[in-house]
């Protein structure tokens, strides 16, 4: 019966719910409050220290906590419950102000759940709050200003003896008698002006600014006022035989020849009032084998009657033949009879141009004239007028309208009238220089080239492409480089309008902006000196600190339409996420990642449609055979990877990320808990999983190598031991943890410890760590994890610092208890304050923050004080304390349970395994400590009572100081006398002294029946 010792070398490999034959010799069944290191051992969880009581209202299980260190001076949580949001400060505990406006207010209303329902970012300064139930919409309030009814007429090329025409709503400008008989076109041309000739040496009859002012006249006699005139002619029938087989003509022309015979057709609309008979509107037809198929007005006329049942428009047709002038033609009886042809003239009034002329450009305008108070004013934004734009009056006169010189078509403002530009009207030229001598500029050109270099400021034009392609057009507005009224400038890239392509359409603005009040909100810090001093809760629409001319906040479309730049594709839809990536802002919807303009977090519009700008917006849609609603985003190595329920992805953009080098791919196929964030720390990426009523987490990773994505269950040796729904994770890459939080169990936190060593992971260790208090928030800053916890007294911040060797102020050690108030006399920082009764012989310690029921009293020579709770801040201890140094605290228990510790026995293979053929008692069992104070071994024997060995200090020795507690180092053995499978071995304490556990040994007696083969 030989005696063996099977050795546990370290305690730090955590919990395992394995079967025993399998696991590693360092872990155990169960480990609360028990704190695996690689560096220190197994020793006692780090003690709470309590920082302030934040409230003593719920703010509910759910509650959202996002932390932030801007600096060491600046630490802070934001809070959001369905009270609102708040901003705490982690060293002090004090709520730092928040100034939340209406429209942030009205942006988190609807939220039911803060912990599921919100998601935050920090950049800078800026907190950006998502609420992932609030759907993006377009503001509605804020269209592009549809072009002006103007028009430019460009005289580009000058000749001698060349005819210039220019139609409006497809009536020829008349030629008047403003100028010379040298330039009339004469009746045997359709046009409108004819350039002087050459005769005479006169340059100056083909300067272009000589010819665009006569032209310029031409329109402003024909248009300069109001009139009643011919508006248009229809052709319902266009009869036959018109200019056909003409043979004779009478009337003194004599016989000619039929060979150069030239002939037209004419017509004349008329209408008698009052006995005069008015024919001053006329023009010429268009014939086409015998039929008369349209007409050009050459002459509109005026003086026309609207009552055209009382005063009936008939139309008089007549074919002309040339011959020294034109006359009329008489048929004889050998020509075709004519049928005559179907006319209808239509009458209306003419709304008088505003006609101007800078160089050799020509702009017309319909608008409207007013005058008021002595001084002209031209309409420009179309209103309804009110005292407040009352022309030269209102106090916003200046927006709707423009004070003139021109008093063409001039009325009297008058209040309540609707001020509109009138109806959309048509401009086209001819010219006789192959129709390169005249340019129509309205609404929309072929190409760039079309455009003069000199304009007038804000004249605003659609460069068309191709016909057939709506995506390459776009629209430019001119500026001049003064900003005058008219000279050299450039055609800037503007904000477009939509046109359907009937002939009636009207023009309309399309939406330039994202409503602000549906998109995230921001929480700015204000600063006195280098400290946060309150906080903002705004939208970026509201931020104070954007000064003009920058815009404000979300960004509007400054370029294109809906065709060429639509809106981002969360609009419509709710925000999953929010995070940062490549200076670049970005959002996740179901099936979209979209990226801000890079450095320009506000825009999601491209600023220019002419050319995809590697600093451009992206917006990239999910392709995938399942379906994939996209949840989180996590940037990791210059990748962002993408999380969906069931499928992982990941975006990459080479070195530079562009809307030309992003592209997205399935990478992986895990299930995840799509309602928890992925963490991030170092290469790998943390995240969990279901399993009916329990959870698991995943270690993800790339490998470097094969540029592939994989992943390992961290809990694979503890399938059920994270209940179900884990609401958040938190890491540390300082101190190589994990912790989870789980809304099956909120006074336990759930640790995982891991220790990488020359890419071997030497350390992979799970426990728990429990509170008297419920957990509502946590999240490391450093090593510190930040604690907000909730009892029957309110809501309280704690702090748990994850560092190893901690020490208190003063002493060599740490003492172990949670809510810990640190009491030093002479020290300002204390919070608790002592007085001493001498003829009880008590001391009171009174201003506890909290609720001191469980409190218990260490002096700082390890000396445990008995309190007693005489109100809810204070209570009494035997003796004087106004003169020592003491921790206040409550006490929490510490438990590691062991393993079976049966003997392994090498195998065939290699490896070790239990035998079934040996007998095995363990006789006693042996604890290495170090830096110890008291801890208590319980063994229970299957069907027997529990026995209990305390460690505890020696009274005396070398190393101790009378009345003064020093930790000792050493080993302590205790009995079992059981069978491996028979024996609970349990290390339990509630002390605040600390414990340092580094390794167990257990002696056992074995007896076998055979000896294993190959062993």
């Amino acid at each position: 019966m030989p005696l063996l010792v099977n050795s546990v070398p370290n305690l730090a490999q955590g919990v395992s719910q394995q079967p025993d034959n399998l696991r590693y010799p360092g872990q155990c069944d169960e480990q609360i409050n028990a704190w695996a290191t690689v560096v220190e051992g197994l020793v006692k969880r780090p003690p709470t220290t309590y920082t302030k009581k934040i409230g003593a209202s719920d703010p509910g299980v759910n509650l959202f906590t996002h932390f932030v260190k801007r600096d060491e001076t600046n630490k802070y949580c934001v809070t959001v419950s369905l009270g609102g949001v708040g901003v705490i400060d982690l060293d002090s505990g004090n709520n730092i102000p928040v100034t939340t406006t209406s429209i942030a207010t009205s942006y988190l209303s609807g939220i039911n759940n803060p912990l599921a329902d919100l998601r935050a970012l920090t950049v800078a300064d800026y907190t950006f709050l998502v609420n992932k139930r609030k759907t993006v919409q377009k503001d509605t309030q804020s269209y592009s200003s549809v072009p002006d009814k103007e028009a430019l007429i460009v005289v580009k090329l000058g000749d001698y003896d060349k005819a210039y025409s220019i139609y409006i709503n497809d009536i020829l400008v008349p030629f008047s008698t403003l100028h010379g008989s040298e330039h009339n076109p004469g009746s045997d041309y359709i046009a409108s002006y004819r350039s002087g000739s050459s005769s005479g040496g006169d340059a100056f009859q083909a300067d272009t600014e000589h010819i665009a002012q006569d032209l310029s006249d031409l329109i402003s006699a024909e248009y300069g006022t109001s009139k009643i005139a011919i508006t248009g002619i229809t052709f319902s029938d266009g009869g036959s035989n018109w200019l056909q087989g003409l043979r004779v003509v009478k009337q003194g022309f004599g016989i000619l020849n039929a060979s150069f015979l030239k002939e037209k057709v004419e017509f004349y609309v008329t209408q008698t009032v009052g006995g005069v008979r008015n024919t001053s509107a006329k023009g010429v037809c268009e014939v086409r084998n015998g039929e008369i198929t349209d007409s050009t007005i050459t002459n509109s006329g005026s003086n026309y009657d609207l009552d055209t049942t009382t005063y009936p428009l008939s139309v008089e047709i007549l074919q002309l033949a040339y011959s020294n002038g034109w006359r009329p033609i008489t048929l004889t009886s050998g020509d075709p009879p004519v049928k005559p042809a179907t006319i209808t003239p239509t009458v209306g009034l003419i709304a008088p141009f505003i006609v101007e002329r800078e160089g050799s450009v020509i702009r017309i305008r319909k608008t409207k004239n007013v005058s008021n108070g002595g001084n002209n004013y031209l309409l420009k934004v179309e209103h309804k007028a009110n005292s407040d734009n009352e022309p030269g009056v209102g106090q916003s006169w200046e927006f709707y309208w423009e004070e003139t010189t021109s008093s063409a078509g001039t009325s009297a403002w008058v209040d309540g009238t609707e001020y509109n530009k009138g109806t959309d009207f048509d401009v086209r030229t001819t010219d006789g220089l192959a129709n390169e001598g005249l340019e129509a500029v309205y609404k929309e050109v072929s190409s760039i080239t079309d455009l003069p270099k000199q304009c007038f400021n804000n004249f605003t034009v659609k460069v068309k492409g191709d016909a057939d392609i709506d995506q390459d057009d776009y629209f430019v507005r001119f500026t001049t480089d003064n900003k005058n009224k008219f000279g050299k400038g450039s055609w800037i890239e503007t904000v477009g309008w939509n046109q359907d392509e009937s002939e009636t359409s009207l023009i309309e603005g399309v939406q330039t902006k994202v409503d602000a009040t549906t998109m995230p909100v921001t929480l700015v810090p204000v600063f006195t000196g280098n400290e946060v001093t309150s906080f903002k809760l705004q939208t970026p629409q509201e931020d104070e600190e954007v000064e003009v001319p920058n815009e404000k906040g979300w960004r509007s479309r400054q370029a294109g339409d809906d065709n060429t730049n639509p809106f981002p594709s969360f609009v419509g839809n709710t925000i999953n996420d929010v995070f940062f990536f490549k200076n670049r802002l970005g959002f996740l919807t179901d099936s979209n990642v979209i990226f801000s303009e890079a450095d320009e977090y506000f825009n999601f519009f491209r600023t220019t449609t002419q050319q995809l700008l590697d600093s451009a917006p992206i917006d990239v849609g999910l392709s995938h055979t399942k379906v994939a609603v996209l949840q989180h985003a996590v940037p990791f190595q210059e990748k962002l990877m993408l999380f969906s329920e069931q499928s992982q992805f990941v975006l990459r953009g080479a070195d530079i990320l562009s809307p030309k080098t992003v592209a997205i791919s399935p990478v992986t196929e895990y299930d995840i808990s799509d309602s928890v964030q992925p963490v991030a720390l170092g290469n790998y990426i943390y995240f969990t999983f279901r399993r009916n009523d329990f959870e698991g987490m995943y270690e993800y990773f790339v490998d470097n190598n094969t540029e592939t994505f994989h992943s390992e269950e961290t809990t694979s040796q503890i399938p059920k031991y994270i209940t179900k729904q884990v609401e958040k994770i938190a890491g540390s890459q300082a101190e190589n943890t994990i912790v989870l939080g789980t809304s099956g169990d909120r006074n336990t936190l759930f640790v995982y410890k891991y220790f990488w060593s020359n890419k071997e992971k030497i350390q992979s260790a799970w426990m728990k760590f429990t509170f008297g208090r419920e957990v509502r928030g946590f999240d490391f800053i450093d090593s510190n994890l930040h604690l907000f916890t909730k009892d029957d007294d309110g809501l309280h911040l704690e702090k748990l610092t994850l560092e190893d060797g901690i020490k208190d102020e003063g002493l060599d050690y740490t003492l172990y208890l949670d809510s810990k108030i640190d009491h030093t006399v002479g020290s300002l920082d204390n919070r608790l304050t002592t007085s001493y009764d001498a003829p009880s012989k008590t001391t009171t310690i009174s201003g506890f923050p909290y609720d001191p029921v469980d409190v218990v009293i260490y002096t700082k020579t390890g000396n445990k004080v008995t309190f007693n709770k005489t109100t809810s801040t204070a209570g009494t201890v035997g003796g004087d304390l106004t003169s020592i140094d003491f921790v206040a605290g409550i006490p929490y228990n510490m438990l590691y349970r062991f393993s079976d510790q049966t003997l392994k026995q090498p195998t065939e293979r290699g490896g070790r395994s239990a035998s079934d053929y040996t007998f095995q008692t363990i006789r006693n069992g042996s604890l290495n400590y170090a830096e110890t104070g008291h801890f208590t071994v319980e063994v229970t024997p299957k069907f027997r009572d529990k026995y209990t060995y305390a460690f505890n200090p020696d009274i005396v020795g070398a190393n101790l100081t009378l009345n003064a507690f020093t930790p000792q180092d050493g080993h302590f053995r205790f009995p079992v006398q059981c069978q491996p499978n028979e024996a609970k071995i349990e290390v339990v304490t509630d002390s605040a002294l600390p414990v340092k556990l580094l390794a167990a040994e257990f002696e056992s007696m074995m007896i076998p029946r055979s000896r294993r083969y190959g062993a």
